[in-house]
């Protein structure tokens, strides 16, 4: 390797590093993603009362219900009330995953997984959107595997999926089994509010 191909690999993993240390909020903005600003619908007050008491030392979960009932809101308000007390915090979408490791050589992406298993808080949000492929599953099996073997809690997964939907469409037990066995799962009811505001 040349001394300009080692300098850009250099830079690139700079990036990667800002990348992964960046926290990534919503469109809105992350001041509105708080449990003050959260709508509480009803037959949604035990789990915001479960994600108030939300302890990334001892807890994770997976959150799941329907587009518009408020999973996003609440997963991204636990995370934050974390992020106030300064805690390592990530927030991704399981594309983005895919995304950010594609193309990688083995070493580069080994460490980028060992860096986004090591977050004392990580919230993936909108699990099982799109297609599920291969490497998708491999990337999810080896950052949750990794947070199993080095007792690593504070997981938060949204998810338009049910467990069983979400088994069916991985087609991988390894993963389905380790998210299911490491997480409290709750579902959140409720009409689309995006819809509701729209009419």
């Amino acid at each position: 390797m040349n001394i300009s191909e080692n300098n850009e690999k250099e830079k690139r993993k700079q990036e990667d590093r800002i990348k992964i240390g960046k926290l990534k909020f919503g469109l809105v903005g992350w001041e509105d993603f708080i449990f003050e600003k959260y709508n509480i619908f009803p037959g949604h007050k035990t789990i915001f009362d479960e994600c108030c008491s939300f302890n990334p030392c001892e807890n994770n979960f997976y959150i799941f219900g329907k587009c518009g009932v408020g999973k996003t809101h609440l997963a991204y308000a636990t995370a934050h009330k974390w992020y106030d007390n300064k805690y390592k915090i990530k927030i991704i979408k399981q594309f983005e995953l895919s995304r950010m490791l594609r193309m990688r050589d083995p070493r580069e992406e080994e460490e980028l997984i060992n860096e986004l298993s090591k977050f004392e808080v990580l919230l993936i949000d909108d699990l099982g959107v799109g297609k599920s492929t291969e490497f998708a599953n491999q990337i999810l099996y080896e950052i949750i595997e990794k947070r199993i073997m080095n007792r690593q809690h504070g997981l938060i997964i949204t998810s338009n999926l049910s467990p069983d939907e979400f088994s069916e469409k991985c087609g991988d037990d390894r993963i389905s089994s380790r998210i299911f066995g490491l997480c409290d799962v709750f579902k959140l009811e409720g009409d689309d509010f995006r819809l509701n505001n729209a009419k």
